[in-house]
């Protein structure tokens, strides 16, 4: 039977991630009509689910309670200022929360994490070869004229530098966009990143914030002072800043392994998002690796029924496989 006609179970914790749905300089392209399809969203979601933060729906999932309907959770990771100006606004006005998850070092002083620069870089050049070196290996990458052309070429290097990510990667990248002229950006005249005021304003609206690292490293390539500098001290640092205890952690493009899980535990979060696909189950799931549910990434004519089914097929199908 398909799932879209099986019951989705009640004790559970379905997570549908998002990074944000206006346009950045890693997606410069993102469809003008998000908002309004994502205002759907909400609005069909909380018909069927108990809309909830990370932290309460893993608090409530790890209870005995009883639930009248499966939780779920609406996350944003990275901090970027369309979290406070866009996403907040809506789902404010649908009587929603969700939890967003920052990036310190982006939050504190406004800077683009390494891939948005790179977005920059690649979306900003004026076509022709990108070359450098990682590690020992040399790489070219023709940028085509037409920039709606250099799409596939973007997530092609970022898969590629984080496939192989090591600390240099953000200089890698600065040094590049200086050797082809292109500056940097002017957060006067468009702020990208979410400021401490805006995200003060979110927990005083009742959202969520959670630690997405320091820099967004590739969390499993780090030494052991490495993990407790971007998993610990990013929490210590953020609970200071915002005079707000943080309790969940989400793991940097979503890698994570047994070393990353335990620095998670051993900071004092509660529990922890994975990139891992599925729900969360009562007594059957792992809090420092909770699954997410698939996004339909077409946000046309079928969205957002089509990422809905996703969000219950996600459910019924981690029923069955328990």
């Amino acid at each position: 039977m398909s799932p879209l006609f099986r019951r989705a179970p009640r004790a559970a914790l379905a997570i549908l991630g998002f990074h944000n749905i206006t346009p950045v300089p890693s997606q410069p392209f993102l469809s003008p009509d998000f908002p309004r399809r994502f205002r759907r969203l909400l609005r069909l979601a909380k018909k069927r689910y108990e809309v909830v933060t990370v932290a309460e729906g893993q608090r409530r999932l790890a209870s005995d309670e009883r639930l009248e309907r499966p939780l779920l959770a609406f996350i944003f990771d990275d901090g970027y200022a369309d979290m406070h100006g866009t996403i907040m606004p809506l789902m404010r006005a649908e009587g929603l929360v969700g939890t967003s998850y920052v990036v310190l070092d982006s939050l504190e002083r406004g800077s683009l994490p390494w891939y948005e620069e790179l977005g920059r870089l690649v979306y900003g050049m004026k076509g022709g070869r990108l070359e450098f070196a990682l590690g020992d290996e040399a790489l070219t990458y023709e940028i085509p004229e037409n920039r709606h052309d250099r799409v596939e070429v973007f997530w092609t290097i970022t898969r590629k530098l984080k496939q192989d990510f090591h600390p240099g990667v953000p200089g890698l990248v600065a040094e590049l966009k200086r050797h082809h002229g292109v500056g940097d950006h002017a957060a006067e005249n468009r702020a990208l990143m979410m400021t401490v005021a805006q995200a003060r304003e979110l927990l005083a609206a009742g959202f969520e914030l959670g630690s997405h690292s320091i820099s967004h490293p590739i969390l499993p390539s780090l030494d052991e002072d490495g993990l407790r500098h971007e998993i610990g001290d990013s929490r210590q640092r953020l609970e200071e800043l915002l005079d707000h205890e943080v309790r969940s952690f989400c793991y940097p493009n979503g890698d994570n392994d047994q070393r990353c899980q335990e620095a998670v535990a051993r900071a004092g979060y509660d529990c922890a998002v994975s990139m891992a696909c599925g729900a969360n189950l009562r007594g059957a799931h792992d809090r420092f690796r909770l699954k997410r549910a698939a996004m339909s990434e077409d946000i046309r004519a079928l969205w957002p029924w089509h990422t809905l089914y996703r969000v219950h097929a996600s459910l019924v199908e981690e029923a069955a496989a328990g």
